[in-house]
């Protein structure tokens, strides 16, 4: 199984390829993470390269530790929440 650390520099790679005015790299976990200590400089060299790095913590499992969080519950929740989320984030209030 693939760590949130992991999952992240996934989303990274792929947003530091795009050309979009405001990349946004998103991830999503089950929140069990071993690897939370990396999070934040992760977090950090997103922030230096332009990306909003985003977690998205599905099953109910708490997000604390995971940069710009958001919780869901499942699928639908997903679906009506993140959306606006990413917005937020990308307005510096996520």
């Amino acid at each position: 199984p693939w760590s949130g650390a992991s999952r992240s520099r996934v989303a990274l790679a792929l947003a530091e390829r795009s050309t979009a005015k405001h990349r946004i790299a998103v991830y999503m976990t089950d929140g069990c993470c071993s690897s939370l200590s990396l999070l934040p400089s992760l977090h950090e060299m997103a922030r230096a390269r332009g990306i909003y790095l985003v977690g998205v913590v599905m099953g109910g499992e708490s997000a604390q530790g995971h940069p710009n969080a958001v919780e869901c519950l499942n699928g639908a929740e997903f679906a009506s929440t993140v959306g606006l989320h990413l917005a937020k984030v990308v307005k510096g209030r996520g």
